[in-house]
Order: C-alpha cells, then sequence, then structure tokens
C-alpha cells in the first residue's frame, strides 16, 4: 500500500511561546483493517513535526525496522501473521495508531529540540497474546504457577547531539510480573498515558525493549507495541511568551551570575529584557527573576526557592522565580510588545510558608484561622521602551487572602491563575511586581517574598498602525538556514525590515511575492520579519539554524 495524505498537519515552529501539536497519525490515508510497513520503499516518515524511522528490507521483503502505521482491529488472532493489530482493538483517539519495534527512533524535524510531552502507548496483540498464552517462541508469563518474576519493559532514551544519551531515560512497563503478590501482576491490555516530561527538550527519542524471556538468539518475546497521540511542545506561538526558549535540564534553575554576554543586569527572553541581579560580594541571586524548571512542591524552606507550588510551569518545564520588585519590558523601538495576560503563582517556599508557619514567618490565619492575613502582589506598568514606571497604574493580585469573615473563603494560591493586565492597565510594554504582607517584622516583611511567572501574551504595535500576524502571508522555508522566501502577500510595493529577538535591526530592503531574503550570515536565532507599504504592517517570527 502507498502512503499517503489527506492532509499534512503543519509543524507549529513559531517562536515566542509554547505551541503544541499532536503527532495522532491521522493525516494518513489508510483503510481501516490495513496498514503501511515502507513496502512501497519511501521510508522515514513525517508527523506532527516529528519524523518516523522505516526500513523495509527489499531482499526478504519484510518490514525490518522503525514504525509501521496501522488501523487493524483485530485483538483476537495470535501469532506474527497479526502483527500489525492492538489489543484494545483500536486507537487511542481517531482509527490510525504507530506499531514500533526494537531500536525505533522519532527524531524531531530539521534536527531542533522540542518537549515531546509524552504519548499513549498499549499492546499489539501479537506481543499481548504470547505473553498471555504463551506461543512456540515464547514462554506465558508468570509460568504454570504464575509466579515466574516476567517483564516486558521499554527504556525510552532521550536524542540529544545527535547521539542517545543513556543517561536520560524513561522506563514504562508493558508486562510485569515481578511483584511478590500476584494480583498486582499485569500485562498491559489498554492505552495508557507515558509522561516524557522528564527527559526535556531533546532531538529525539529511542526506543529499547527488554524482556525476562531470552534465548539464543535474543528476546522471545515478540518485540512489538503501539503508539498514539504523541503530544509535543514547541517554541514560539506568536503573542504568547514562555521561557522554554532557555533549554533548560529539568530540576534546574538559572539566575544572571555572569552578567550574560554583555555584562549587563537582565537577559532576554522573547521580545522582553528580564530584570536578573547577582551579588558577587555575597554570592546570591539578589533581585529580578531566575529561571527554574524545579518541580518540588513539598520541600519546605528557602532551600527549595526556585520551585514552585504546582510542580512545575504552566506550560512546557521553564517559568520564572521573581522576588520583590522584579521587572520585565520591552527595548523594542519599532514594534512594541503590549502585555495582555501573564499567569502568576506562588513559590513552594513561600506557599507552604504561609500554610504552616516557620522560623521567620508566621502562619497565615494564625491558630484560630480568623487572623486577616495577605500577601499582595500588586503590578504596575510601563508604558515606554526607557523602562520608567507609572505609580498611578496597578493591579492587585492576592498570592493568599485570609480577610474574608468566612474562613471556608480563605485561600493560598496553589496553581497557575491568569491575572488580566489589559483590562486595568491598558497597553503595557512592561511591567514590576511589588509584594507587601500582613506579616512584617522589624526588618521588613516576614513572609518570603517570592512568586512564579510564565506565560506572558501580548499583542504587537508599531508606531500608529497596529502590527499583526498576516494570516495569509507565509515565510518558507521556516526554519531557514540560507533565505527565506516571501510568500501569498497581499500587498504591493512593501519594504521589510527584519530585527533580532532583542529588538535590534538587522536588515531592510524592498519586498514582492517569491522575493528571496538571504539570511546566510544571520546567527541562529529567532528573528521577526515586518512588511510594510506604509498604511499596513504584518510580521512573521522564523527560526535561523545552520545547515
Amino acid at each position: 500500500m502507498k502512503l499517503s495524505f489527506t492532509f499534512i498537519l503543519s509543524f507549529m515552529f513559531v517562536l515566542g511561546g509554547i505551541a503544541q501539536t499532536v503527532s495522532s497519525f491521522e493525516n494518513f490515508d489508510i483503510p481501516v483493517d490495513s496498514f503501511w510497513n515502507g513496502e512501497d520503499l519511501s521510508g522515514d516518515f513525517v508527523d506532527g513535526g516529528l519524523i518516523f524511522s522505516n526500513t523495509y528490507d527489499t531482499t526478504y521483503n519484510f518490514w525490518s525496522g522503525g514504525w509501521a502505521i496501522s488501523t487493524m482491529r483485530d485483538d483476537t488472532t495470535a501469532g506474527f501473521a497479526n502483527i500489525y493489530g492492538v489489543i484494545t482493538s483500536k486507537a487511542a483517539r481517531g482509527e490510525i495508531f504507530a506499531v514500533g519495534t526494537q531500536n525505533s527512533t522519532v527524531l524531531v524535524d530539521d534536527y531542533d529540540k522540542a518537549l515531546i510531552q509524552g504519548f499513549w502507548i498499549t499492546n499489539t496483540t501479537y506481543a499481548y497474546l504470547s505473553m498471555k498464552n504463551g506461543d512456540s517462541f515464547a514462554k506465558k508469563f508468570g509460568g504454570d504457577t504464575g509466579d515466574d518474576p516476567d517483564f516486558l519493559k521499554l527504556r525510552i532514551y532521550s536524542i540529544e547531539n545527535h547521539k542517545i544519551d543513556s543517561s536520560k531515560f524513561v522506563d514504562f512497563y508493558l508486562a510485569d510480573f515481578r511483584d511478590s503478590l500476584n494480583t498486582n501482576d499485569y500485562i498491559l491490555d489498554s492505552w495508557k498515558y507515558v509522561d516524557l516530561s522528564s527527559l526535556g527538550y531533546v532531538e529525539g527519542l529511542s526506543f529499547e525493549l527488554s524482556s525476562s524471556d531470552n534465548g539464543q538468539w535474543g528476546m522471545n518475546t515478540p518485540a512489538f507495541f503501539a503508539i498514539d497521540k504523541v503530544k509535543i511542545s514547541y517554541e514560539v506561538e506568536d503573542g504568547e511568551a514562555s521561557f522554554d526558549v532557555h533549554y533548560m535540564d529539568v530540576d534546574s534553575f538559572w539566575f544572571n551570575k555572569e552578567g550574560g554576554d554583555f555584562d549587563r543586569d537582565y537577559f532576554e527572553s522573547d521580545l522582553f529584557s528580564i530584570k536578573s541581579t547577582y551579588d558577587t560580594t555575597y554570592n546570591y541571586w539578589s533581585g529580578g527573576f531566575a529561571l527554574s524548571t524545579m518541580r518540588d512542591d513539598s520541600t519546605a524552606g528557602f532551600s527549595n526557592l526556585y520551585g514552585s507550588i504546582s510542580a512545575g510551569a504552566y506550560d512546557g518545564i521553564t517559568y520564572a522565580i521573581g522576588q520583590n520588585n522584579a521587572s520585565f519590558y520591552s527595548r523594542w523601538v519599532d514594534s512594541e510588545p503590549v502585555i495582555r495576560n501573564i499567569k502568576i503563582c506562588n513559590s513552594t517556599y513561600a506557599y507552604l510558608s504561609m500554610k504552616n508557619g516557620d522560623s521567620f514567618a508566621k502562619k497565615f490565619g494564625g491558630d484560630s484561622g480568623n487572623d486577616p492575613d495577605y500577601f499582595k502582589l500588586r503590578i504596575y506598568g510601563i508604558y515606554s521602551v526607557d523602562g520608567i514606571v507609572d505609580s498611578s497604574r496597578f493591579v492587585d493580585f492576592y498570592l493568599a487572602d485570609f480577610r474574608f469573615d468566612d474562613n471556608s473563603k480563605d485561600y493560598i494560591v496553589d496553581d497557575w491563575t491568569e491575572v488580566n493586565i489589559a483590562e486595568s492597565l491598558g497597553e503595557p510594554v512592561g511591567l514590576v511586581f511589588e509584594l507587601s504582607s500582613s506579616d512584617v517584622g522589624d526588618y521588613g516583611m516576614n513572609t518570603p517574598a517570592f512568586f512564579a511567572i510564565d506565560k506572558i501574551t501580548y499583542d504587537i504595535r508599531s508606531g500608529t498602525n497596529s502590527l499583526s500576524e498576516n494570516p495569509s502571508m507565509e515565510v518558507y522555508p521556516n526554519p531557514a538556514t540560507d533565505y527565506i522566501e516571501v510568500k501569498n502577500l497581499d500587498i504591493d510595493n512593501a519594504d521589510y525590515e527584519i530585527y533580532k529577538n532583542t529588538g535590534q535591526k538587522i536588515s531592510k530592503g524592498n519586498v514582492n511575492n517569491n522575493t528571496k531574503i538571504d539570511v546566510s550570515s544571520f546567527e541562529n536565532g529567532i528573528y521577526i520579519l515586518v512588511v510594510s507599504n506604509g498604511k499596513n504592517k504584518m510580521s512573521k517570527k522564523f527560526i535561523k539554524i545552520q545547515k
């Protein structure tokens, strides 16, 4: 069968925030109860921005490795003849799923990085019935007594720097009979989600099967499994800035200890300059924001300074921890991001201090629960690229509030909450965050002065004209190596300007439909193409990568 597409799922490599897509294989034109295994020699295939490996042996005419695509519903026929069926008799969602074998790989298209958050998995009918009943090649799992400690394990490795990183993996058991209590033994017979977020941003994945049942020629258990709905997060979507552009390892943190590349007190993230300072005399993060991927939502105290009580970011893996008077704003002159919304949460340190009290701060509500405590974040607007704060315009957000007469209404924020900036502050290009608390001592606020932010939603404005993403204008290829080509441009006699994500203009010229613009000399990174004819302006983001 020739593998064909009913349509192509777009690879959402638009930048700044986090764009999500799902590889669900539903784009392939495969009739029900059929399969594609690479017999047409088309080889590797792409779905949802991921490249799935496929090899076919032309000497012996069989699918020899990688992935096959299937709609087979047979959940009763045992043996190799039913290699493409699943024990659930259907996909996790829709009709189409993928069958993988030993050492299958998935790569991010164009060898960039993405957060492959997870996927749904189940057993093939062939593997399931072999483990359940045994066959001429493999044993019945558990043996005749049911006591044999059998297993079928899938180890999923991270691929980084074009090779498998054997130190970073996630294990998932498709069958497990190792428990001393036989009632806990199982062979997976339903779709189950596998969380891969602990691997962080990767270039790809490699899948390795192992079994307790091995013979002279290797594993006896059929080396097949099925997956569906691979969830992927990419940087980008114009108008949603997150902090995942910084590619940090899971359970780590970063602050501006070295002053960045230019010995400055801020770092760049998307279109914003994020304040971050470090005291070199006493060696500590002294102000502004720090970046974090810490997931610890249970350890109390200062040692868990960089965790969020939500156990991670709002979306993706990276968020920012802020101190009192932290700030960020755009330094763009020609094109300013106007902030609309922002996600805010408590740090684990502050949350547990307020909930339980500690050696420095009180338990909110006191022993009776009646103390009118609060922890307030006042957010001021910045309205120009010079970073000057307008103290007359602010919005208050309570990270904790125990001032209610009805104690059942008292709360401490324990999850990401959206704060509407535009409604109260209009069109700020930056924000300043001021903390205050009811718990104050001789040296100031006792409550830990930390909070977390993520996902800054913004619009773009340029001078007196609005600058927006044009739904018809396209930039191709994206990511680009040597050039970008502008397509479907619906204005004539236009000029273009290209900006770095720091706001620096690096190129300009004239542009019409199908104009090719040389970007071969650009450094790797995120860029914005702005096209204007004096009346209308539009923009598209693109990535420059090396060949």
